[in-house]
């Protein structure tokens, strides 16, 4: 009995998994021609950045800053000057960002505390002032650990 429910088990997951493929490979073949995003190949799978070509990280730098500009229009109600300017400080984040694994590291927390100050700098002077009261109120900002409460002997 048990040999018996495993085996059906095996065979409906396998048929399971070649009617997924199946689907996935006719939606490829079909008449649709799918556009690739910025570092993405065609089937959707994501190309590591470092291989990709200049003008394609450029594209999905551009795309990144667009997605966050967007965002930004539409939480807070920008104009169309405001939004240029807003994707430009989005733009230029990303790209200080990049600059960092680009060279193999990540930025640490008070590199990325500074570069965020920079960029809320610059969002400050491009929204009114109700507006920026509004995205200060809604961002996160990383909580630093307690260090000296995590290196403190403990009294007794």
């Amino acid at each position: 009995m048990k040999k018996l429910i495993i085996t059906c088990t095996l065979v409906s997951a396998f048929g399971i998994a070649s009617y997924a493929q199946a689907s996935n490979n006719a939606t490829l073949q079909s008449g649709t021609s799918m556009q690739a995003a910025p570092g993405l190949a065609p089937g959707g799978d994501r190309v590591p950045f470092n291989q990709l070509t200049p003008e394609q990280k450029e594209q999905r730098q551009a795309a990144i800053a667009e997605r966050q500009a967007k965002y930004y229009e539409n939480q807070y109600h920008l104009n169309a000057m405001q939004y240029k300017g807003i994707y430009d400080a989005c733009l230029e984040y990303v790209k200080k960002q990049q600059a960092f694994r680009d060279n193999g590291k990540q930025p640490n927390l008070d590199e990325n505390l500074k570069m965020g100050e920079e960029r809320d700098a610059k969002f400050k002077e491009i929204m009114s002032e109700d507006q920026f009261t509004q995205y200060k109120s809604t961002q996160h900002l990383p909580q630093r650990p307690n260090r000296q409460a995590a290196t403190a002997p403990t009294s007794k």
